[in-house]
């Protein structure tokens, strides 16, 4: 295979914009071409893209094109004006951007300064600078409407080429320059740099080569260009193309003729520079060189008629304007291919190699075996083995040079000398499927099939493998004959078999292997095999596998072909393309010396008319001796010169675009601002890399809040919530697919406001206020814990002597009233005893024994009431409460009314009897102290709580009270009770009593 080589530069070109005075001037648009290079060594050179409306271009015909400083490329069309990363469009047109006066776009430049002018069809002129847009009209001093060509001199003006003259812009006022100061014409389409600082304007027809001194316009020369481009190279020299003459060079005022144009070429011509002369005609590009002529055609994937503007990105790929067809990239293949598209017999592409004496034989599902002729690698024969054999499944080229070939479904056969024949032995017949071929150290031939297990043969020994023989299954995938003698068994499902000095070791998922799905196996140069699951790579060497899977970077983790090239990489051919991996790194990562490896990946962006690699027989992946490597998919081969597959060396552009606190969209500064109460940030970012946009990776940190990057893969947006109060940066890069990263990525601040009662100034106050006030609030909780301290103390002394009278009461009621009454039994008893058959005339003295008696039991009841109430036990709360209420209507002369629910099982048996207590405490108060005439009880039970209400008419009490009230009080405090005991005017007292049920 020839390696790709031939590149071509290209510089500005304009088409030319029709004057309104000249008749024979058609109304064209501006085509601007910029450098960019080509590789045309063969007819499929370039991967084409498009995009139209439904990909979200605001319409279909693209005028200019250009990019920013940022990496954006911009496309003007009719109806707006597209950004783009690669990935995604953002439209700008005069309904979503004010100064926009005209959605029609005209022209676009991007200065040294990194703003972009707009020039607009009737709208005239604009700049977007720092996310902002700017329009230019008779108030700034600029007042075209028409602005058909922009462009900067080395010393830093802007030139405008309008329909009213030449603008020339120094950055803080616009020079106007008419046919009334030695122009042509006044009617501009125009305007390109020299490098002496000098401008070229482009008139009707007419070049005019000019200088600003002391802001005038100093006319150097003037001549007739007779046609519809002119292009300056970097030498200086002018090119321009004329029907009449053919393709002029002017140099210092001299004209040499380049190339005449034959009468086929149409009117519609362009050209480009430095001897490289370009055509483009309405059906393709010609190129004339000192090496000849070359063509680029509609084969080429394009239609080249109504090109509007052809620009160069920074990484080298082309961007075309298309009257009608959109936008256009045309990345230069890193990869040849060889397909049904370019007259390969099949795109079914099964395994390949290449033999000792470079032929290439390459089998087929659909095609039988294909061989190209050494070096050529062109011209396709089919060798044909029998008639009806069109599946080959595998290949191998044995130590005799001959090539081992096997089919689906239709046996082995054996090519040697220029003659093959089918091989018959042992299982192997003319019906059995073969999937792959290996031969080993002693030139024992291995033979793997679809579904009877793996056959070996070496002269007439023979042996076949199967569940039978210690296999852990007979449907093999492939086989390899390792140098130290081992074979390597894949088997469908069944994990890797090893078979070593006949014996057979299975590894499986649990037994030494991350996966049971494993396909090819591959030995390295320094003997460690390496073998490919659907979990990625696993390594075995000294004895033991380790693993190398997408976790640890890797690019695709089923792995379905492995080939080493010439440079220490690996390449991988995978479900999503192919991708390179150093050898180093896989080694070190299977090691774990480091945590992730690089991968540089290829795919439809290169060329690749499909990416799945999976799928066929073995080898499905080889080098050949020139140092290619050549891979089987699902279309075709795929050729990849590892030489000439170049790394992108340009980082992709990393931008932060938008931000959303809370859901809604905030302004994008150099701060992000939460204030107190939001939570919620997203953020969305971009890379700029039009090589393989889709294969960008991100990783993002937020500095304060997280101590590692974070790999986001492909991901562009993140989002954090929960932030504390404080300051963060969050930063985040961006790798191209070739591992080169933007280290320096894009940053955004992003303060949270913390809430007041959080920030410095009040937390500065607190302690300020603690600092002064302190040792005032302190002196006045001591003096509130002392006269707590007091009040208790006082409490307990009066405490200790109500129980000491308590005490007191109850002994001599005891000894005055139980005792004296016994003494009376008694000797009222021993009168009866001693005179037993006295007659007494009035009462006997039993008899007064018996009443004095009862009168001691309702004495011993009365004594046991005040110290626990019968009834609690007996009846319950709410029947003791009505029984005292009772008792308190009959022993006195009080007007008393009640309302008493039910609150049984609400209280426990120690809450039962303190509010019993207090009860009775407040109709004690009230028989003793208050002179009322009425009473209002009430006990209300409510859905979480009890309210007990006890209302008199009396003189009213004082709420400190005595004793009696501080014990009411204390009782309360006990069980968390609100107790108020409220004097009214004129009459009465409230005591009050809330039972909170949840505290029960």
């Amino acid at each position: 295979m020839t390696k790709l080589s031939h590149y071509l530069l290209m510089t500005s070109l304009f088409s030319y914009v029709g004057n309104p005075y000249h008749q024979r001037v058609k109304n064209k648009t501006i085509l601007s071409i910029f450098i960019f290079s080509f590789c045309l060594s063969q007819p499929d050179n370039f991967v084409v893209q498009q995009w139209m409306v439904e990909n979200g271009l605001p319409q279909s015909t693209v005028r200019c094109i250009t990019q920013t400083v940022d990496g954006y490329i911009w496309a003007g069309t009719w109806k707006g004006l597209a950004r783009f990363d690669g990935v995604q469009m953002t439209v700008f047109k005069a309904s979503n951007t004010p100064e926009l006066y005209s959605s029609n776009i005209m022209s676009l430049f991007s200065d040294s300064r990194g703003r972009l002018w707009i020039g607009t069809d009737a709208g005239g002129l604009v700049r977007y600078s720092e996310h902002q847009f700017q329009r230019f009209d008779s108030a700034q001093g600029c007042p075209a409407k028409r602005i058909l060509s922009m462009n900067e001199d080395r010393f830093g003006t802007l030139w405008f080429a309008t329909e009213i003259g030449i603008f020339a812009y120094n950055g803080t006022r616009f020079l106007h320059f008419t046919a009334t100061d030695g122009l042509p014409f006044t009617y501009a389409n125009q305007a390109l740099p020299l490098p002496d600082g000098s401008m070229y304007l482009g008139f009707v027809g007419f070049g005019t080569i000019v200088q600003l001194l002391n802001d005038s316009l100093v006319i150097r020369e003037t001549f007739s260009v007779g046609g519809y481009t002119v292009a300056i190279d970097t030498a200086g020299i002018i090119w321009y193309g004329d029907r009449k003459k053919g393709f002029v060079r002017r140099f210092q005022g001299k004209e040499t003729i380049i190339q005449k144009f034959s009468s086929s070429v149409p009117r519609e011509t362009y050209l480009v520079r430095n001897g490289e002369k370009w055509l483009l005609t309405s059906d393709e590009i010609r190129i004339f060189s000192d090496a000849g002529e070359r063509i680029l055609t509609q084969n080429d994937g394009l239609r080249f008629s109504d090109i509007t503007t052809v620009f160069q990105d920074r990484e080298g790929n082309v961007w075309l304007g298309k009257e009608g067809d959109g936008l256009i990239l045309l990345r230069k293949k890193k990869i040849s291919s060889l397909s049904l598209h370019s007259g390969f017999p099949s795109d079914l592409t099964q395994s390949g190699m290449e033999d000792r004496t470079g032929v290439v034989w390459i089998g087929t599902w659909d095609a039988g075996l294909i061989r190209m002729k050494k070096k050529t690698h062109e011209r396709y024969e089919r060798y044909l083995l029998s008639p009806g054999v069109l599946s080959v499944f595998t290949l191998w080229e044995a130590k005799d040079s001959s090539v081992w070939v096997g089919t689906w479904g239709h046996g082995v056969y054996r090519i040697k000398n220029g003659t093959h024949k089918q091989i018959i032995r042992g299982p192997i017949d003319a019906v059995t499927s073969i999937v792959s071929i290996a031969e080993d150290a002693d030139g024992g031939i291995w033979i793997a099939t679809a579904h009877d297990g793996l056959f070996s043969f070496n002269g007439a020994k023979e042996k076949l493998w199967n569940t039978e023989s210690g296999l852990s299954g007979n449907r093999v995938n492939s086989v390899l004959a390792a140098r130290n003698g081992d074979v390597w068994v894949t088997i469908s499902g069944n994990g890797v078999n090893r078979i070593s000095k006949g014996k057979v070791t299975v590894f499986q998922r649990g037994s030494g292997l991350n996966d049971n799905f494993a396909s090819p196996i591959y030995e390295d140069r320094q003997g460690s095999i390496w073998i490919g699951t659907n979990r990625g790579l696993a390594r075995w060497k000294n004895g033991s596998f380790t693993f190398v899977t997408e976790e640890q970077g890797l690019f695709d983790g089923v792995v379905a072909q492995i080939i080493e090239d010439d440079l220490g990489y690996f390449w991988i051919g995978a479900i999503r393309g192919i991708y390179r991996v150093s050898a180093q790194e896989l080694n070190d990562a299977a090691e774990q010396k480091i945590q992730s490896v690089r991968c540089y990946t290829v795919g439809k962006e290169d060329g690749m008319l499909n990416e799945e690699t999976s799928g066929g027989g073995t080898p499905r992946c080889w080098k050949n001796s020139d140092g290619t490597l050549w891979f089987t998919t699902s279309k075709g081969i795929v050729i990849i010169d590892p030489d000439n597959v170049a790394s992108n060396p340009v980082p992709p552009g990393v931008l932060i675009e938008n931000a959303w606190v809370e859901n809604v969209a905030v302004p994008l500064n150099e701060m992000v601002t939460l204030q107190p109460g939001e939570t919620k940030i997203e953020l969305r970012y971009t890379g700029i890399n039009f090589t393989a946009p889709s294969k960008i990776r991100f990783k993002y940190q937020l500095a304060g809040f997280e101590e590692r990057w974070n790999d986001a893969g492909t991901k562009r947006f993140v989002q954090y919530t929960n932030l504390d109060p404080g300051e963060y940066q969050f930063t985040v890069r961006a790798e191209n697919s070739a591992g080169v990263e933007n280290v320096h990525g894009a940053s955004l601040r992003i303060v949270v406001l913390p809430p007041f009662y959080k920030t410095w100034w009040f937390m500065s106050f607190m302690v300020m206020f603690f600092l002064t006030a302190g040792p005032a609030i302190y002196s006045i909780r001591v003096h509130q814990l002392k006269k707590e301290k007091e009040r208790q103390v006082e409490f307990s002394r009066r405490l200790i002597e109500s129980q000491e009278s308590e005490r007191k009461r109850i002994a001599t009621e005891l000894h005055d009233g139980l005792g004296q009454n016994l003494l009376i039994i008694k000797n009222k008893l021993l009168i009866a005893l001693r005179s037993p058959k006295i007659k007494y005339p009035s009462i006997n003295p039993v008899e007064e024994a018996s009443d004095i008696v009862s009168s001691t039991i309702e004495e011993v009841r009365f004594i046991s009431h005040n110290l626990r109430p019968h009834q609690l036990d007996q009846l319950g709360i709410t029947k003791t409460l009505r029984s005292i209420i009772r008792q308190m209507k009959e022993s006195t002369a009080l007007m008393l009314t009640s309302e008493i629910q039910d609150i049984d099982a609400l209280l426990t048996p120690e809450q039962e009897i303190s509010l019993f207590r207090i009860v009775q405490e407040s109709f004690n108060n009230i028989i003793k102290h208050s002179e009322a005439t009425s009473v209002w009880v009430a006990v209300i039970r409510r859905e979480h709580s009890i309210t007990v209400m006890i209302e008199d008419n009396g003189k009213g009490i004082s709420s400190a009270g005595g004793f009696g009230i501080s014990g009411m009080r204390e009782r309360a405090e006990m069980f968390a009770w609100n107790l108020s005991i409220v004097a009214r005017q004129p009459r009465g007292t409230t005591v009050m009593l809330l039972l909170p049920l949840q505290t029960i």
